[in-house]
């Protein structure tokens, strides 16, 4: 068996995979084989399972078993995806490192991970530390208000 080191970056990554019932739900968000896409239709990759699951609730709206995530390998010459393994199938043994077994290959993969606070700040719109903005108006208002941020 070989082994390999995979460090998460701009051709390995995390990607977002939407499972039946995601594809069902969600007809709008553009995919390719499943995985999502950005605008320019290229696999939206992560370094960070973390902020993969943050961006699949926050922006895209999927619930939990809507999605899943995967480890792929993007060619941006040859416009490939290259699925590599599932997110439930790797093993972590600490510091966001990750060990995948294959049929031929031992993967040893490094997450990365930024642990820095730079700033904390907190976002009110209009009178939202007054008023409770959850219905229909509110919500539309306040993801308007934020996307001008």
């Amino acid at each position: 068996m070989e082994t390999k080191l995979l460090t998460l970056d701009s051709t390995y990554g995390f990607a977002i995979y939407m499972t039946e019932l995601g594809m069902k739900n969600n007809p709008n968000i553009r995919n390719r084989g499943r995985i999502v896409l950005d605008k320019n239709n290229k696999p939206i990759l992560f370094t960070n399972a973390n902020i993969a699951f943050l961006v699949a609730d926050m922006e895209l709206g999927l619930y939990k078993g809507e999605f899943k995530l995967k480890v792929i390998k993007y060619d941006p010459k040859k416009n490939k995806i290259t699925d590599i393994c599932n997110f439930e199938a790797m093993q972590s043994f600490g510091n966001n490192n990750y060990q995948v077994i294959t049929k031929d290959m031992v993967y040893y993969i490094r997450e990365y991970k930024l642990s820095i606070v730079k700033s904390i700040r907190y976002f009110v719109f209009e009178d939202g530390d007054i008023k409770r903005t959850e219905k229909g108006y509110g919500k539309s208002r306040n993801k308007y208000l934020l996307k001008l941020v």
